[in-house]
């Protein structure tokens, strides 16, 4: 609020006759010895005041012609108003005469000058006033330089600045002719500034004004102005900058009434050569090149109720190429605007548009139309306001172009509408996807998406529908009722054999999961409802999230699947599933989470590299129970799983139906994993087990120059029980008996290397093979397993082999105590092989890694014994067979005499080597030319056909022979008359045809179809 006071202001008047006249003169002015006049003003919100001291002079010449001289001036002493203001001495010049004529009864008025803040406003005219008309006759000029006044901080523009503004005017009147007053007003400006404080800023360059006019006290106003402008920059609060080039605005008006009651009209162009927006780096980032506009009011009227204005007015005109057209209208207590814009191709518009190249979309032929309206009823009363707003958009010839999508759609539609009544709001939207193509495959029916979102006091709602033909439909629904704080919500998923989904996913989804969709029908749904999530704050009409956590919410959720037609094939492997239904429900309540989940699939196939399985009747059911916060709290799970019967071949030995699995798990922390009870029973196939397993998850702290690790330790015990009786068949391919238990344990401390620890307890187990001509009777005792597996992403399970070659032990067998009771040791009544029969056989088993250890073995064969120490290394590539043990008193060859000896050799499959020593303590001459026929067929060798002529002497009474590297050397001492023959060792004996002759056949049947299996 503003005060204004005037002290010392003191004006001495003069008047005196002049002689010979009658004329008189007046002059007031204020004393110069004594103080000046003081103006102050005070300003009561900034609780500081200004003044100034000013000194005038007014005179006024009254002639006896009827005629007046007068004149004031008014100079500035002094003043505090604005320190910044440069304005000192006359502020004040006026001069002027006035005369009355008495022939035409009228007075005339003439200001010769009219001059204000030292030339910064001038003005002239001239003025008759006639008894018999109420509208002078006037003629006048002005001028006007803003610059100082923009400058003024007391002004009514106190955001504005500029630099050499000017303004010349123009009026005229003549009542003697017509009522009209005749305006011209030019005007022009370098820089016009404005700018707010820490706000936004405007600037326009070269502008200039031009105002042609009438103005008819009883018909109106008739005006045309035109202000055009170099440049035009704008600058908004966070830097965004607008520059337009070359603007032109202008505005006319025929019969503008005066009155403001008559309904008017104007109209008017808007015009630029080129705009531009840049970014707050000042980079220019789109441009129009062209924008024309054309506007017309039409019917404004101006009232006092129910709106305050009435009329229409329309905006016509281009930018670049987009065609814009608006209307907006009012009229008693209903108003409405519309908006339509076109552009034949989009890429036009490219520059004001987002990167669309870099998202795959092209624009070079698409086009788009676009229409807004809103009707706005009842504005102004006390009745319900009724809102309608209608989108409605087209975009033709579209094409977007991504790895592994392709989009060509025709035509685009869209369709928008929002009602309001009150508190009731209501919005719809339609997107209908016509002729369209992905990857190039036409859709056969047009995808479509409908949406409704209601907002009522009582409640929200939002409802929104996607389909494509009968082929896909999608539809979601949500409810929010404040009162109680529930959003319930549900949504349908279906898929009727929709071969356009080919289309639709993308290349690698498609090739990792190759799914027959001309087969599947499905459908996906899931309902529930959640407290907690949204609420409703004062004075607001929408929900906000709450600011709580969302371990505090409760909720009840359920989802249902069902699948018709399930077909997979990648090539390798393929899955035919003809139904399936899942159903998983849940619920929170106080940080706690509980669910289940059911699943059922009367029937699956599947065919892996040639093997088919058929599974039956599959049904699981699994339970869990968790903290919402599961990094802090506990987690329980519950599974039993079951199916009816599994036909296949791929172990088709092992039959399997009626199997159950149940077990009971427990989670701590993300840190411990328990699984308690976990059993397996395949009552078909005559295998139990059962399984209870730990993990613990820890974490080593960070130090220096390391990072942070984590550490898994798994400890798994079980026990598997095997049934040989179920896995007979019915063929005669296989046939068992007895009972196979293996107590096992697993172990890693690293989450990556395990160690297998088992063993295999057998109770009179027979086994019979008879396509390989294998039978064991009654095998009894236990066999020790250990194994170590390494884990790898992405080579999966390997086993680690021993870098030990030698597996012969420093300890001879003779030194130790066999059969001990801690040890692993088994016992077959009967082994048959073929043609050969051999039992009891005793030993004890150890399987580590890739070493079969067969230790303190025993075979009973006939009325001789074989004993010693058998090992088996099955490494990869490098595969071998050592044996180390005694012969005594059995009969081979086809005396059939005895025989004693000790062996001790390596045998490599893959190569046929044989690597070793034989010595033979008692043997007969028989035995001799049996392994010499073995070894020399067809009696090629000159030493060992020596070795015969001296046999038919003599016999022998110990023979010995080494095997290296394919050979052999071979030593035997004769008695008898061959005593008397020299016989030196016989040397470089190949053992080539041997191996080929004799030794292979015997392994195709076994190691050369279990290499071929391997491979394959």
């Amino acid at each position: 609020m503003r005060r204004l006071e005037l002290d010392g202001l003191r004006l001495m008047a003069e008047g005196r006759l002049i002689p010979g006249d009658s004329a008189a003169k007046v002059t007031l002015r204020s004393p110069a010895d004594e103080e000046p006049t003081r103006l102050t003003i005070h300003d009561s919100a900034h609780h500081n005041s200004s003044a100034a001291e000013l000194q005038a002079v007014v005179t006024f010449n009254l002639s006896a012609s009827r005629s007046a001289e007068f004149s004031a001036v008014a100079s500035l002493l002094k003043q505090t108003i604005d320190p910044s203001l440069e304005l000192h001495g006359r502020i004040v010049d006026i001069q002027g005469t006035a005369e009355f004529v008495p022939e035409s009864a009228t007075t005339r008025l003439a200001v010769t000058r009219l001059d204000l803040l030292q030339g910064t406003l001038s003005a002239g005219f001239t003025a008759e006033f006639a008894d018999h008309s109420a509208i002078p006759k006037l003629l006048g000029s002005g001028h006007a330089r803003l610059d100082p006044l923009l400058k003024l901080k007391t002004g009514f523009l106190p955001d504005w600045d500029g630099k050499d503004l000017e303004v010349n005017g123009r009026f005229t009147m003549d009542p003697d002719h017509e009522r009209t007053i005749r305006v011209e007003v030019a005007g022009r400006a370098d820089e016009v500034r404005w700018q707010q404080p820490g706000g936004p800023s405007l600037a326009v360059e070269q502008v200039s004004l031009d105002l042609h006019g009438s103005i008819d006290p009883d018909n109106g106003a008739d005006f045309l102005l035109s202000a055009p402008a170099k440049h035009v920059t704008y600058r908004n609060r966070d830097g965004q900058i607008v520059s337009i080039a070359h603007p032109t605005v202008s505005f006319e008006s025929h019969e503008w009434p005066l009155d403001g009651q008559t309904p008017s009209s104007a109209s008017g162009t808007i015009r630029s050569a080129a705009v531009h927006i840049g970014d707050p780096q000042g980079l220019l980032q789109r441009a129009a090149t062209q924008t024309g506009f054309r506007w017309e009011l039409t019917d404004f009227e101006r009232r006092d109720s129910p709106l305050p204005v009435s009329g229409r007015v329309t905006l016509t005109g281009l930018v670049d190429k987009l065609d814009i057209s608006a209307t907006a209208w009012a009229k008693d207590d209903d108003a409405g605007t519309d908006l339509i814009v076109k552009i034949a191709k989009l890429d036009a518009l490219a520059k004001w548009l987002p990167d669309m190249e870099s998202h795959g979309i092209r624009l070079e032929r698409a086009g788009m139309e676009a229409s807004v309206s809103g009707r706005y009823r009842n504005l102004g009363r006390t009745g319900k306001l009724e809102l309608v707003h209608t989108v409605a958009a087209t975009l033709s010839h579209f094409k977007m172009h991504r790895p592994g999508l392709a989009l060509e759609s025709a035509l685009i539609e869209l369709r928008a509408e929002h009602t309001g009544l009150d508190a009731s709001h209501k919005l719809a939207v339609e997107i209908d996807l016509g002729r369209a193509r992905l990857n190039g495959q036409p859709v056969d029916t047009n995808p479509r998406l409908a949406a409704v979102a209601k907002y009522t006091e009582a409640a929200m709602h939002t409802r929104a529908d996607f389909r494509m033909g009968p082929a896909v439909a999608l539809s979601i629904q949500a409810t929010f009722d404040p009162s109680s704080g529930w959003l319930t919500h549900r949504s349908r998923v279906a898929i009727d054999r929709a071969t356009v989904l080919n289309a639709w996913i993308p290349k690698h989804v498609r090739e990792q999961y190759p799914i027959d969709w001309s087969r599947f029908t499905g459908s996906l749904e899931q309902q529930g409802r959640i407290h907690g999530l949204l609420v409703m704050r004062d004075n607001q009409k929408a929900p906000a999230l709450t600011d709580g956590p969302l371990n505090s919410l409760a909720a009840d959720q359920s989802i249902t699947l069902e699948a018709h037609g399930v077909a997979v094939d990648d090539g390798t492997t393929a899955v035919d599933l003809p139904q399936c239904s899942l159903h998983i429900s849940g619920s929170q309540r106080a940080g706690r989470l509980t669910g289940s989940a059911n699943l059922k699939a009367p029937r699956l196939k599947i065919i892996h590299s040639g093997s088919d399985i058929h599974v039956v009747a599959v049904t699981q059911h699994f339970d869990f129970s968790a903290d919402s916060n599961p990094v802090d709290g506990d987690v329980e799970l519950h599974m039993t799983w079951a199916l009816q019967n599994v036909r296949q071949n791929y172990l088709p030995f092992y039959p399997i139906s009626d199997v159950t699995i149940s077990g009971r798990a427990h989670l701590s922390r993300l840190e411990t994993f328990v699984l308690d009870d976990f059993t397996l029973h395949n009552k078909g196939g005559g295998t139990h087990i059962t399984l209870n397993k730990s993990l613990n998850r820890a974490g080593t702290p960070p130090s220096s120059g390391t990072s942070r690790q984590s550490l898994r330790e798994l400890t798994l015990t079980g026990q598997l029980t095997q049934s040989l009786r179920e896995l007979s068949q019915p063929s005669g391919v296989f046939q068992g008996r007895g009972l196979v238990t293996a107590p096992l344990t697993v172990y890693s401390s690293d989450g990556t290397l395990f160690n297998i620890a088992a063993a295999v307890e057998m109770d009179d187990v027979s086994v019979n093979v008879p396509h390989s001509g294998l039978s064991i009777e009654a095998m009894s005792g236990r066999i020790q397993l250990d194994e170590t597996v390494e884990w790898d992403a992405d080579d999966g399970l390997s086993v680690i082999h021993d870098s030990e070659r030698n597996h012969f032990s420093t300890n001879r067998y003779q030194d130790a105590q066999p059969f001990l009771a801690n040890q692993s040791v088994f016992k077959i009544d009967r082994l048959r092989w073929q043609e050969r029969t051999m039992g009891p056989i005793i030993g004890s088993l150890h399987v580590k890694n890739n070493v079969f250890a067969l230790n303190k073995l025993r075979i009973q064969k006939d009325e001789g014994t074989i004993s010693g120490q058998v090992i088996f290394d099955y490494a990869p590539g490098a595969e071998q067979i050592k044996f180390r043990g005694n012969v005594t008193g059995v009969r081979i060859g086809t005396s059939r005499q005895r025989l004693d000896g000790n062996l001790a050799f390596t045998f490599v499959p893959a190569r046929l080597e044989l690597d070793g020593r034989i010595q033979i303590l008692r043997l007969t001459r028989q035995h001799v030319e049996d392994m010499l026929d073995l070894l020399d067929p067809f009696r090629e060798d000159t030493g060992l056909n020596r070795l015969r002529f001296a046999l038919a002497l003599g016999y022998p009474k110990f023979a010995r022979m080494e095997m290296s590297q394919g050979l052999a050397a071979l030593k035997v001492d004769l008695a008898g008359i061959g005593e008397l023959l020299t016989i030196d060792e016989i040397r470089g004996i190949a053992l080539g045809p041997f191996m080929t002759r004799h030794i292979e056949p015997l392994l195709n049947p076994l190691w050369i179809a279990s290499r071929n299996r391997k491979a394959s």
